[in-house]
C-alpha cells in the first residue's frame, strides 16, 4: 500500500494482518511500532522490517511517499488495516 504524508501528517496503522515493512521512497519520517521501544528517523530509499507489529505510528518529518507491505496483501488483493491520518492542528 502507498501513501502521500505532507509535512507533519500523522498516519497510524492498525493491521488485522501483520505489518511487514515500510520503504520510504521520498522525503524523511519518525516511526514508532507496537512492542519496540526504539523510534527510527527513516530518510528516503530506507526500508525497515516491521517484524509483524499490528500497530505501527508514522509522522511526516517533511513531504513523504512511503509503501507498507503487509502479510497477505498478495494473495487477498489487500490487507485490513484501521487507518487514521491526522493532519498539523487538526485539519
Amino acid at each position: 500500500m502507498n501513501y502521500l504524508l505532507k509535512n507533519k501528517e500523522v498516519l497510524t496503522l492498525i493491521g488485522a494482518a501483520r505489518l511487514e515493512s515500510v520503504w520510504v521512497q521520498s522525503g524523511r519520517i519518525w516511526l514508532t511500532r507496537e512492542g519496540d521501544p526504539r523510534d527510527y528517523c527513516l530518510a528516503a530509499g530506507s526500508r525497515l522490517a516491521l517484524d509483524g507489529a499490528r500497530l505501527v505510528v508514522l509522522e511526516a518529518l517533511e513531504d513523504a511517499a512511503l509503501a507498507v507491505v503487509v502479510a497477505g496483501q498478495e494473495q487477498h488483493g489487500g490487507a485490513r488495516l484501521t487507518l487514521a491520518l491526522s493532519s498539523p492542528g487538526g485539519r
